[in-house]
């Protein structure tokens, strides 16, 4: 994995260059700083201002793929025209398109009650914020003690533990993600949204910073695949350090686009 800012640039810039390319990013930790409380995260003018210059072009799709839910994401980026998938891409929705996982609806009556349980057990516990999606729940521990970590994990196992075949628990930052065993992931959306435009693997450009940014890393072999932040272990071609690199490397694809129709 190289981790130069210059050699992703010169890479990305290579990869939309072509007649259609597509760029999806994911929001916390990559689009916006991670913020204490989900609620409290905000995508800098900057940023906004950059993606709005790259989605002037006919030539790139831009997305933000999310485990928010739709409502919440489209409203925090503001930006009319992008993709937004919403619920790590159970929910799609912009520039023409509009999906909803099917099994994932199925299983909403299991997640309802599974968040009804996790508010009456894990309420004690200072720091804790249970966040229900619609089409997945999460529980956020950022601002838990870490002593507290095995009592939310033995919690939320015991809650779903009775739908085991209808919704799946995965780690998350700082966060626990409860999502339906549909088999459809971050992954699975970013190649869907591709096809409808056909875009070919070579142009598509994903960033991500989190744990299930992998599975659009694994999904896009044949494209860029950059990581924000540190990581041992991740399927990503490239890294970047911080949000703060993830806009330098916007802001490069902007102006590579201006220069571009300048000279048309």
């Amino acid at each position: 994995m190289l981790s130069s800012l210059r050699k992703v640039i010169t890479e990305v810039l290579d990869r939309v260059g072509g007649p259609k390319a597509s760029l999806c990013l994911d929001f916390d930790g990559t689009l916006a700083a991670i913020a204490p409380e989900p609620s409290e995260a905000r995508l800098d003018q900057s940023v906004r201002q950059a993606l709005l210059a790259i989605q002037e072009t006919d030539r790139i799709m831009v997305g933000v793929i999310s485990g928010r839910a739709i409502e919440d994401l489209t409203h925090r980026v503001g930006i009319d025209g992008l993709v937004y998938a919403g619920n790590h891409g159970l929910e799609i929705l912009g520039n023409g398109l509009r999906f909803v996982e099917p099994d994932a609806l199925l299983a909403k009556d299991e997640l309802r009650q599974t968040v009804k349980e996790l508010v009456a057990s894990l309420w004690p516990i200072p720091g804790i914020r249970i966040e229900d999606k619609r089409l997945t729940a999460a529980v956020h521990y950022r601002l838990a003690a870490d002593s507290q970590l095995p009592k939310i994990w033995a919690a939320v196992n015991q809650a779903v533990s009775p739908y085991a075949s209808r919704l799946h628990v995965r780690s998350g930052k700082k966060s626990i993600e409860i999502t339906p065993r549909t088999g459809w992931n971050k992954g699975s959306a970013v190649c869907w949204i591709n096809r409808r435009f056909g875009i070919p693997p070579r142009s598509s450009v994903y960033v991500g910073d989190d744990t299930t940014d992998e599975d659009a890393f694994v999904a896009l072999k044949g494209g860029v695949t950059i990581k924000v932040g540190p990581s041992r272990q991740t399927h990503a071609h490239y890294s970047l350090k911080d949000p703060g690199e993830v806009q330098e490397l916007l802001e490069y694809i902007a102006r590579g686009h201006e220069a571009g129709n300048s000279r048309q």
